[in-house]
C-alpha cells in the first residue's frame, strides 16, 4: 500500500519518518516539533510514525502490562526527565507536561541526602511517557500532522530520485525525504551455547529453554517452574535480579525490616534450597548501588578524573592497540 496515494495533500509536504516510538522516539519527537515551531517550519511537514508494539511513547521495555517485580536499574532520584514546555502552533496548543519528579511529587534537593533511594517499576516509569506522549500526540493528530504505524519496519531503502522507501510486515512507504532511526533494544543471533542447549532442550522432555528474561510472565507462566525442578540462569547481572525477584515473589514474599538500610527478609512455605542456579563468564555479581546520595556522592569522579579519562579515551594510539574494553 502506497500511503501517499491516499493522502494526496502529502504530496507537496516534506515527509520525515521516525522508526522506532519508544522514549527515544518520544524524545526526538518533542524536540522535533518544539524546534520546528521555534523556526516556523512546521506549515508542510508531514510525520510517519512507526512502531512495532502498541507501546506508542513507552515501547516495549516500560510497558504497562509487566510484573512490579521488573525495576529499572537507577534511582528516581537521578532519573531526570525534564518537563515539556507548552507549545502553540497555528491552530493548536501542546499541553506543557511536568517533569518526572514533579509527577511523582517528589523534590529531591528537600530531602535528606541519607534518604534511602528508590527504584520504581519500568511500569511507573511507563505509565509517565505513555501519558506524555498521549497528551502530546493527540493534538497533532487533530490537524493530521502525524500518521501512526503499528507495523514491523524490515527496510528502509534510498531510492534512485534520492526519497526514501521504508518496508514492513505490512505496507510499503516509498515517499519519505528523511528517517530518523531510534529502535532501542535489537535482537542478537543466537550463540553456539544457546544453540547447542536449544538441540539439547529438544530432545529432553522435561528440559524448557527460555532464550529471553523478559517478558518475564513467560518465565511465571513455564509448565515447568516448579520447586522440584533446578533453574539454571546465565548471566549475573541485573537480568538475572529481574528473573529470580520475580519468581521468589510467586513463590513467597519479601519484607523490608530496615526502611533506612532497606535490608529485607524472604519467607516462603516451599523447599527452595539450591533451586537457582546462576552462573557467568566471571562468576561475579553485579556491584551494588549506593544506599543513598550520601554514599553515592563518595564516587563521584572529580574534574581530573573526568579530563584523564576524556583523554585516554580519546587517545588514537590508544584506541588502535587497544584489545579489549579495559584498554
Amino acid at each position: 500500500m502506497n500511503y501517499l496515494n491516499k493522502n494526496n495533500n502529502l504530496s507537496n509536504k516534506r515527509v520525515l519518518g521516525i522508526i522506532g516510538m519508544g522514549p527515544r522516539g518520544l524524545y526526538a519527537l518533542e524536540n522535533l516539533i518544539i524546534g520546528l515551531s521555534e523556526k516556523n517550519s512546521l506549515k508542510n511537514i508531514h510525520l510517519l510514525l512507526f512502531e512495532e508494539t502498541e507501546y506508542f511513547g513507552n515501547g516495549a521495555i516500560y510497558r504497562l502490562n509487566q510484573v512490579e517485580t521488573n525495576w529499572i536499574n537507577i534511582s528516581e532520584r537521578i532519573l531526570i526527565l525534564e518537563s515539556r514546555p507548552k507549545i502553540i502552533l497555528d491552530t493548536i496548543t501542546i499541553p506543557k507536561f511536568p517533569s518526572y519528579h514533579e509527577w511523582i511529587s517528589k523534590e529531591f534537593s528537600l530531602l535528606s541526602n541519607k534518604e534511602p533511594d528508590n527504584y520504581p517499576p519500568r511500569a511507573k516509569v511507563g505509565a509517565y511517557l505513555h501519558q506524555r506522549f498521549e497528551t502530546f500526540i493527540k493534538p497533532l493528530l487533530a490537524i493530521e500532522m502525524v500518521t501512526l504505524f503499528k507495523e514491523k519496519v524490515q527496510v528502509v531503502d534510498l531510492l534512485e530520485n534520492n526519497k526514501l522507501k521504508v518496508e514492513t510486515n505490512l505496507n510499503t512507504y516509498d515517499y519519505l525525504d528523511e528517517i530518523l532511526l531510534t529502535i532501542g533494544h535489537q535482537p542478537t543471533a543466537l550463540s553456539k551455547q544457546l544453540i547447542a542447549w536449544e538441540k539439547y532442550a529438544q530432545e529432553n522432555e522435561n528440559v524448557t529453554l527460555l532464550k529471553a528474561p523478559y517478558p518475564i510472565q513467560n518465565i511465571l507462566n513455564c509448565s515447568d517452574l516448579d520447586t522440584k525442578n533446578a533453574i539454571g540462569v546465565r548471566g549475573f547481572g541485573l537480568a538475572m535480579i529481574d528473573v529470580v525477584r520475580g519468581i521468589a515473589s510467586e513463590y513467597g514474599n519479601f519484607t523490608i525490616i530496615d526502611e533506612q538500610t532497606q535490608a529485607c527478609e524472604y519467607t516462603t512455605t516451599f523447599d527452595i534450597k539450591n533451586w537457582f542456579i546462576p552462573f557467568s563468564l566471571d562468576g561475579l555479581p553485579p556491584a551494588p548501588k549506593p544506599l543513598n546520595a550520601e554514599i553515592d556522592e563518595l564516587f563521584k569522579p572529580s574534574l581530573k578524573h573526568i579530563s584523564n579519562f576524556e583523554d585516554e579515551i580519546g587517545n588514537p594510539s590508544l584506541q588502535r592497540s587497544a584489545t579489549n574494553s579495559d584498554f
